[in-house]
Order: structure tokens, then C-alpha cells, then sequence
């Protein structure tokens, strides 16, 4: 299982763990929205795929964004 925080950003972060593992590894962790979950063996790609280190940083991409009546 894999979760990525701001994908396709400068502060994107690539979290991954077996699916086994995940509650004890990837729960209570504050992610930064927007978030992919990807669950399967394409998870296993990420290691020769990456193309992008991650930022190590929960600084947002995205300008938060209220909304009006």
C-alpha cells in the first residue's frame, strides 16, 4: 500500500508499507491533502519508477481556499 501526499509536486512525499503493516506504520501519521491511495502490486514499481525524491516537508502545495455564499 502506498500513500502520497501532493502528488506531481515539489513536496510530494511517497509513503509505503505492506499491507499487513500499514495500520502500525502508515495510521495516526498527519498526511497533507491531497492524497493518493494506491493499494496493489503496482506499489512495487515505485522504487524503480521514482522520479521525484521526497520533500520530507507537511509545508502545503495548494493555497487553502474558503468557500463564499
Amino acid at each position: 500500500i502506498a500513500v502520497i501526499e501532493q502528488a506531481t509536486t515539489a513536496l510530494q512525499n511517497v509513503h509505503v508499507s505492506p499491507i499487513v503493516d500499514a495500520p502500525k506504520e502508515l495510521l495516526g501519521k498527519k498526511y497533507t491533502s491531497p492524497c493518493l491511495l494506491i493499494v496493489g502490486k503496482v506499489v512495487a514499481l515505485h522504487e524503480q519508477f521514482k522520479w521525484l525524491a521526497n520533500s520530507n516537508s507537511q509545508e502545503s502545495y495548494f493555497k487553502s481556499r474558503e468557500l463564499q455564499d
